[in-house]
């Protein structure tokens, strides 16, 4: 129990911070319709790409539990955990420069209004930037549930969560920097969660 309501509210604590910035927008935005469709349309190019990348914590959870149980030595389990961050951070760096290189292209392919168009891209620009700390807290994070620890990610999520929040709303409500004032959450809490 005490395994698995930490690793619970994990998983429902991080699903929550992207509505964070939808509630603020929705909120206090100026134009929030053209603000939430530009936060709509970007989502699957800033959310999803770190879903896609799942199989990284996935197979590093299987990775180090199954050299715990074979009492593998630190060394041979830190070198895995440094091979799948290094995995992770080349990842992230490749999608985040994809994000901010062409996302008039990627937005046009998922057919994006074009009055909507031009938020959606600094919108998903500023997300890219988190896209490092995205990818390698979710690696961080299989190794400590790999070693049955799942208070660590909930305090960083909670940390995350606290920074998200004040930053959205000083950001959206306080500089009324609508759907770009909740990406610029993004990377701090990215960088919060990977305390």
């Amino acid at each position: 129990m005490l395994f698995a309501l930490p690793l619970f509210a994990t998983n429902i604590v991080a699903p929550l911070l992207t509505m964070t910035d939808t509630a603020f927008v929705g909120r206090c935005a100026a134009d929030c319709v053209v603000q939430l469709a530009a936060l709509g349309a970007s989502t699957p190019l800033t959310d999803y790409t770190v879903t896609l990348a799942s199989f990284i914590p996935a197979g590093l959870t299987n990775i180090i539990s199954n050299g715990l149980a074979r009492n593998e030595s630190q060394e041979s389990l830190g070198a895995k955990t440094y091979g799948a961050l290094l995995v992770s951070l080349v990842l992230s760096l490749t999608v985040a420069a994809v994000l901010n290189i062409w996302p008039e292209t990627l937005l046009n392919l998922l057919q994006t209004p074009p009055q909507v168009l031009g938020t959606a891209v600094e919108y998903t620009r500023i997300r890219s930037l988190g896209m490092p700390a995205a990818y390698l807290t979710a690696a961080a994070y299989a190794v400590l549930v790999a070693r049955k620890d799942t208070t660590s990610p909930l305090a960083c999520v909670s940390l995350a969560a606290i920074v998200n929040v004040v930053g959205d709303w000083l950001a959206v409500s306080v500089m009324g920097r609508g759907a770009a004032g909740g990406g610029g959450g993004g990377p701090p809490r990215r960088a919060a969660e990977a305390e």
